[in-house]
C-alpha cells in the first residue's frame, strides 16, 4: 500500500510540474479583426477577401515573457472565431463554407482555419477548425495578411461585417535557459 501511494505521489508531482513548465514556456497572442461582405461582392455567393496588414506586437509580447524572438520554437493557431458584428439579426445561414489562409512576404500561402458545409442555422458565432500547422516565419513577419474565401448557400441584401477572434499559442525558451 505504501509502494502505490509513493508511486501515486510521484506521478501527481510530474504531472504538476509539466503544467508548470507550460505556463512558463507557452503563452499567448489573442488578434480581432474585422472584413467587410458587401452584397454586391457577394451576388455570385462567392466572396475572396485580401485583408488588412495584420500588426503583430511579437517583440513586446516576448519581452514580456521574458523571452526573445530568437527562443521561439513554434507558434500556432490556438482558436479561431468568427462573430458577425452587422447588421444586427444577421446570422451565419448565408454561409456554406469559410477558409481562412495566411499570407507573407516570400512564403506560400496556408490555410489556417475553416469551417465547410456549414449546417448550423441561427448562429451568430462560428468556431472554426484549426490548422496545428507551426506558423511562425508568418507571425514573426511584419507583412502578414489574411485571406479570406468565402462560398454562400444564400445571397446577402445588405453588407455584413464579420468579426474574427483568434488566437496563437507561442511555445518559447525561457531567456537564460
Amino acid at each position: 500500500m505504501r509502494k502505490i501511494l509513493t508511486i501515486f505521489s510521484a506521478i501527481i508531482i510530474t504531472l504538476s510540474s509539466c503544467k508548470k513548465i507550460d505556463k512558463l514556456t507557452n503563452f499567448y497572442m489573442d488578434n480581432t479583426n474585422t472584413i467587410a461582405i458587401s452584397s454586391s461582392d457577394f451576388a455570385s455567393l462567392n466572396a475572396d477577401i485580401w485583408s488588412y496588414e495584420v500588426e503583430n506586437s511579437i517583440t513586446e509580447l516576448c519581452s514580456n515573457n521574458n523571452t526573445n524572438e530568437e527562443s521561439i520554437k513554434s507558434i500556432s493557431l490556438d482558436r479561431f472565431t468568427v462573430y458577425i458584428s452587422s447588421p444586427d439579426p444577421k446570422t451565419f445561414d448565408f454561409i456554406q463554407s469559410l477558409e481562412i489562409f495566411v499570407n507573407a512576404s516570400g512564403l506560400e500561402e496556408k490555410k489556417i482555419a475553416w469551417v465547410q458545409n456549414n449546417s448550423k442555422t441561427g448562429v451568430k458565432k462560428l468556431v472554426l477548425d484549426i490548422s496545428d500547422d507551426d506558423i511562425q516565419d508568418y507571425i514573426i513577419d511584419n507583412n502578414l495578411i489574411l485571406h479570406s474565401l468565402i462560398t454562400g448557400s444564400d445571397s446577402i441584401f445588405s453588407n455584413v461585417i464579420i468579426q474574427y477572434d483568434y488566437s496563437y499559442v507561442i511555445t518559447a525558451n525561457l531567456s537564460g535557459i
